[in-house]
């Protein structure tokens, strides 16, 4: 059922104040004709299926105050009833270690001509939704350094704030070896990774443990741009 104004405008607002991974709107309305609350025209009661990053560490509560404050206007006017059911990413996917030779991520990493001749020794992580590979990530560990590599998002999925979850929680991996840095290598990407605290670099700000690896050293990542993010900022750059 495509929902009214009154639906769309929620979907906007909950778009445009929680960035969610996955929204859907139900407008339930017709199961309320009659009763208090029910306006004639409809769009009175609603149902919320919401992923966002920010329920991340939120109890329940919380997270449908969240929701409350972006929809304060249409609460306290048309909307009867909001039914809402609150999910953060880690409960709505799946984080699973994926092999060098798992087919699903050499097909995801194909698509968009990232290199799978040089996956093994690599610590590499899936986020399963659906039972189908929604995203993944890979961890080049050269110690004291990590180079982020290999983020991929199933095309369907474009847009909708999976790579930054996937890599949060690459980073987080990376800071629990106790990395001084992380660096990678984006030939396009530069806006999306300063979003995280990432910084553009030269070749030569690389340190040698990095600038050594499979990743800089081919020729598909040649031109590409270095970028770093230090976890101690009380380091000097390498």
């Amino acid at each position: 059922m495509a929902l009214g104004p009154v639906g769309q405008q929620i979907a906007k607002k909950l778009s445009s104040a929680l960035k969610p991974l996955t929204l859907e709107i139900i407008d339930e309305s017709h199961q309320h004709h009659g009763h208090v609350g029910a306006h004639p025209s409809g769009e009175s009661h609603f149902r919320v299926r919401i992923v966002a990053p920010g329920f991340s560490g939120k109890m329940r509560v919380a997270r449908h105050r969240m929701v409350n404050e972006a929809l304060a206007e249409e609460l306290h006017s048309r909307v009867h009833a909001l039914v809402i059911e609150a999910k953060s990413p880690e409960e709505d996917f799946a984080f699973v270690d994926l092999t060098a030779t798992d087919e699903k991520l050499r097909k995801l990493l194909g698509l968009y001509g990232l290199p799978t001749d040089d996956l093994s020794g690599k610590r590499f992580i899936g986020m399963i939704r659906g039972g189908e590979l929604a995203a993944a990530g890979g961890l080049d560990l050269v110690l004291p350094y990590v180079l982020l590599r290999s983020v991929a998002v199933n095309a369907d999925l474009r847009g909708g704030g999976f790579g930054r979850v996937m890599v949060i929680r690459l980073l987080g991996e990376a800071r629990n070896t106790g990395a001084k840095a992380v660096f990678l290598l984006t030939a396009s990407a530069q806006p999306f990774f300063s979003t995280l605290g990432f910084e553009n670099i030269s070749r030569d700000d690389v340190p040698a443990e990095i600038a050594g690896t499979s990743q800089f050293t081919g020729s598909t990542c040649s031109t590409a741009q270095p970028m770093r993010l230090n976890f101690d900022l009380g380091d000097s750059a390498p």
